[in-house]
């Protein structure tokens, strides 16, 4: 058994009265992703206080509730996951221009890029 998230939201929007488009557009999603919810578990803390707050009605302590009458241990605090990020990538690559007289970078640019390569090679990088 499982806290009807959706179902609540959908109620609290009709009794509010608010559409599920309005919704979206007030905590910044689009109805495609409330529709999407299968779970209060997959959403994030901050989007279910924007959806309390928006509907006017807590849905922290309703399931918290939902919990208690259901014999299930409630929830003293409240957290979402650390956020997982990409693993660092062992290549980076970085571009940048040279502004200046046409004439002057055709002449000087073989020079330029000499200079540029044997300083990034000091640092064990390469121009590629």
């Amino acid at each position: 058994m499982e806290y009807p998230f959706k179902d609540k939201i959908k109620q609290r929007a009709d009794k509010r009265p608010i559409t599920i488009v309005q919704l979206g557009s007030i905590i910044g999603k689009s109805d495609r992703w409330i529709h999407m919810i299968k779970s209060i578990d997959d959403v994030t803390l901050d989007m279910i206080n924007k959806i309390s707050t928006a509907l006017e009605f807590d849905f922290l302590a309703d399931y918290n509730f939902w919990l208690k009458s259901n014999n299930m241990p409630m929830i003293t605090q409240w957290h979402d996951p650390p956020v997982e990020y990409k693993k660092k990538s062992k290549d980076v690559t970085v571009t940048f221009g040279i502004r200046g007289e046409r004439t002057k970078i055709a002449l000087h640019m073989a020079e330029i890029l000499s200079a540029i390569q044997t300083q990034v090679e000091t640092y064990g990088m390469e121009v590629v």
